[in-house]
């Protein structure tokens, strides 16, 4: 019939993992055993379901263990938690995933994009996204003028890389620092009524970068891996920064970029060869 409750995918989950997990239970105790404990069967079929359909393996497999008041429970919990996760991945893409393509949500899949653009680099994508050449990004110095922080922060972008001395022509990336964090030190320093703003304290002194001419897969995979919102790019050998990637420029890419590149890029190869 149906629940009209807005309870989402994970009370179903729960009731559906529940009820087989208690089925497969009692058939071992009618059958096999009279003295199986049918509730660690319904504990593993929950969590053999979330893990299928959710990809929640270690965490979800502790939290059951800690409802069931019983550390006896933990090993086949994990077990199952275990198999059924690499089960899944191998077999069909998460609820999540599914979820995103269902409402055409922009996001980068998980696998199947490592190798598929080796031939391209981190250089390719920004004049991708840049109509045909690569424009160096929106830098803020260490100690900046209020003035231009503010002129800055007129620009909408998340995150604004930190460069050594801006006005003495020091481009060496020395950090990044958020949006948030940028307009508090804006405010702190007109409080103070100082005219320069001390963008040092607040960023981040380890952004993550690579250089220009890392291959795309290693940038996808960077970007999947550890849930990057944006990437420096550096020209190759120093710390001078020449653009950002940002996660929409990869699902740019993803979706623009022909689905064989390297055949594309051997076939022009072997015309260049007999052109000359």
């Amino acid at each position: 019939v149906g629940c009209t409750a807005p309870t989402g995918p994970f009370v179903h989950l729960i009731l559906v993992g529940g009820a087989w997990g208690r089925c497969i239970g009692e058939l071992l105790r009618i059958n096999v055993d009279p003295t199986v404990d049918v509730r660690i069967y319904t504990f593993m079929g929950i969590v053999a379901t979330f893990c299928g359909f959710k990809r929640m393996a270690l965490t979800l497999a502790a939290f059951f263990c800690e409802l069931g008041a019983s550390i006896a429970v933990s090993a086949p919990m994990m077990l199952c938690s275990v198999a059924t996760r690499m089960m899944g991945d191998r077999l069909t893409p998460s609820m999540t995933q599914f979820m995103c393509k269902f409402n055409n949500y922009p996001f980068l899949p998980d696998r199947g994009v490592y190798q598929q653009f080796r031939w391209f680099t981190a250089h390719d994508i920004m004049v991708e996204m840049r109509g045909g050449k690569a424009e160096p990004p929106m830098v803020v110095g260490e100690k900046d003028a209020v003035e231009f922080a503010e002129e800055m922060l007129k620009v909408d972008h998340d995150s604004y890389p930190v460069v050594a001395n801006r006005e003495a022509g020091d481009m060496r990336v020395v950090g990044l620092v958020r949006r948030a964090a940028l307009v508090r030190s804006v405010e702190l320093a007109r409080d103070a009524r100082d005219r320069d703003v001390n963008v040092g304290r607040v960023m981040e002194v380890c952004p993550w970068y690579v250089m220009e001419s890392t291959p795309a897969n290693r940038v996808f995979k960077t970007f999947i891996k550890q849930g990057l919102r944006q990437l420096l790019v550096f020209r190759d050998g120093t710390h001078h920064i020449v653009g950002i990637i940002t996660r929409h420029d990869l699902h740019v890419c993803l979706n623009k970029w022909p689905p064989h590149p390297e055949r594309e890029y051997l076939a022009a190869q072997r015309a260049a060869a007999r052109a000359t």
